[in-house]
C-alpha cells in the first residue's frame, strides 16, 4: 500500500541513498542531515508497503513552500 508521511533524521541512510542513486549532483550526507534538521524545512517520504521508494520536501519562506527535491527511485519510476 502507498502511503505518504513525514521523514527526518533517522531515515537519512534511505534518502541519502535515493539522493545519490538519482542525481548526480547528490546532496552529502551531512548536507542532507542539515536540510532535514533545518527548522523551516518539512520532508515527507513516499512509502510501499513501509519501503521508502520516493522523497520530496523544502522550506517554508514566509507564506510560501520551496520545493527543494522530489524523486522518485530509480526502480520505481514509470510503474503503473
Amino acid at each position: 500500500m502507498i502511503k505518504i508521511n513525514k521523514v527526518d533524521v533517522n531515515d537519512l541512510d534511505v534518502l541519502s541513498r535515493i539522493d545519490v542513486d538519482n542525481f548526480e549532483d547528490a546532496w552529502t550526507k551531512e548536507m542532507f542531515k542539515s536540510e532535514l534538521e533545518h527548522e523551516n524545512s518539512e520532508y515527507y517520504g513516499l512509502f510501499n508497503d513501509g519501503e521508502i521508494i520516493g522523497f520530496c520536501g523544502g522550506w517554508f519562506v514566509a507564506d510560501e513552500y520551496q520545493v527543494n527535491k522530489i524523486v522518485i527511485d530509480k526502480p520505481h519510476q514509470n510503474k503503473n
